[in-house]
């Protein structure tokens, strides 16, 4: 059984099921750029920036940003499965609160951008 709002039941259940893998198919897409880029910034603030961040003080802050970047990748792919019914709003508000809050974070532990700005901005993606 499937989870279907009412409109979709009595309104049009077939452009209904072609919206949801559509949107589905989208949140798959934000995923995995999710995911993938957060490897990357991990491996990268492991390596190449390992140094600039500890002498920042902020290496612990950089691997919070990945950890969540991908914790929210994670379940984004799962809220995009092919059995599930997600209202597009909630995948895009977590895709886009998952930007505010890591990507604040990444520019706070670089030091790019006013600290009076970014940091208020930070709980706001969570």
């Amino acid at each position: 059984v499937t989870l279907k709002s009412f409109d979709c039941i009595t309104i049009s259940p077939i452009l209904c099921n072609i919206e949801i893998k559509m949107s589905n198919h989208v949140l798959q897409r934000i995923a995995a750029v999710l995911g993938s880029s957060g490897v990357m910034l991990g491996a990268f603030g492991a390596h190449a920036l390992k140094q600039t961040l500890e002498e920042r003080g902020s290496l612990a802050m950089w691997q919070t940003a990945c950890m969540y970047q991908l914790f929210h990748a994670a379940a984004l792919m799962g809220m995009a499965g092919e059995n599930s019914y997600v209202r597009p709003m909630a995948g895009k508000l977590m895709s886009a609160g998952t930007a505010i809050f890591s990507g604040s974070i990444y520019f706070l532990s670089l030091g790019i951008g006013p600290k009076a700005v970014l940091g208020p901005v930070t709980p706001f993606g969570g």
